[in-house]
């Protein structure tokens, strides 16, 4: 018997214990990252009836009665190297996890302390008792047939100007805000990961050769021109194929101090008030409220990376991030006093 032994199964044992009982079994367990008693799995008669106890033994016909159910708290532990389970019989299962499961499909739980709790349960155990304990999905439909399209109800400009029949008034976005960061490569040479050697731990599977240091930024920025920059230094006439336009260029490094990137976003902030009113459009009556563009140049997407970092504060904040933290896509970052 011991040669043959290969050890306690729990499932098929408690399979064998459904069948030869005629019972249904919730499985409760415990999480112990946020602390609380869930139902985690659900072991029904008429679903595992079909399992033959052994080859000789024939499957009975369905009968039609009530199953009992029993509730049991599964709990698992380490001595040794070697895991430990321990079952104890529930008798209350809402006291355990202060929660009201529906009696019909166990799958719905309800909070007690929840002010709408018995008119949610009530709604749901009377529709459940009808269901015969199935979750029925059901799909409703809207009365009127709409189409998707995303690209006009999520853009209010050109669904006000489609709405007019003005859609040949819709123009590109203009008006923007470049950016290109100067680095310097700074030495590390530290090793991580697992040991190569017993013996010596030191070195190991992966090396940190060098990480690169922002050292400067300056951003170019692009405005409708405007006979005030005439004799403004700062401001550089240009013409594009939408008319006349000017350039303004700002540049922060090290020598401005260590938080200069911070004061760069800044400045970035208050410039982005201009462009985004230059991309306006003359009628009033248009709408748009876009975001302003801000586009890295010769960034290769790792310059990012320099300044990720610094766009949540309590000036400003994150509002959407699309990407990684290494490698973003698009970041979307708005001041919280404008």
């Amino acid at each position: 018997f011991i040669i043959d032994y290969k050890g306690f199964d729990v499932v098929e044992e408690m399979n064998k214990l459904i069948i030869n009982d005629k019972i249904n079994v919730n499985i409760f367990y415990y999480d112990n990252d946020d602390k609380f008693y869930y139902l985690g799995e659900r072991r029904q008669y008429n679903k595992v009836k079909s399992i033959n106890i052994d080859d000789n033994t024939e499957e009975q016909e369905p009968i039609d009665e009530i199953i009992h159910t029993i509730n049991i708290l599964l709990v698992s532990d380490t001595h040794e190297s070697q895991s430990i389970y321990h079952v104890f019989r529930v008798t209350n299962t809402d006291g355990l996890t202060r929660q009201k499961y529906c009696p019909h499909c166990y799958q719905q739980s309800f909070d007690p302390k929840d002010g709408h709790y018995k008119r949610d349960y009530e709604q749901h155990v009377s529709q459940c008792k009808i269901n015969g304990g199935q979750i029925i999905k059901k799909v409703k439909l809207d009365e009127q047939p709409f189409p998707f399209i995303p690209h006009i109800q999520r853009n209010e400009t050109y669904a006000y100007l489609l709405a007019n029949n003005a859609t040949q008034q819709f123009k590109p976005t203009q008006y923007y805000i470049t950016y290109d960061f100067e680095t310097v490569e700074r030495k590390v040479n530290t090793y991580f990961g697992k040991p190569l050697s017993k013996d010596d731990k030191t070195i190991r599977n992966s090396q940190w050769i060098s990480v690169l240091e922002p050292l400067s930024v300056a951003s170019t920025i692009k405005l409708k021109w405007r006979e005030q920059y005439n004799n403004d230094d700062q401001y550089k006439k240009i013409t594009t194929p939408f008319g006349d336009a000017t350039l303004k260029t700002i540049y922060y490094d090290l020598r401005q101090g260590t938080d200069f990137i911070t004061q760069w976003i800044e400045q970035v902030f208050e410039e982005a008030k201009q462009v985004a009113l230059d991309n306006k459009y003359d009628d009033e009556a248009i709408p748009y409220n876009q975001c302003v563009s801000i586009i890295g140049f010769n960034s290769s997407r790792f310059d990012q990376a320099l300044f990720s970092k610094y766009l949540h504060n309590d000036k400003w904040t994150i509002q959407s991030f699309i990407g990684t933290m290494g490698q973003g896509k698009q970041i979307v970052v708005e001041h919280k006093q404008t």
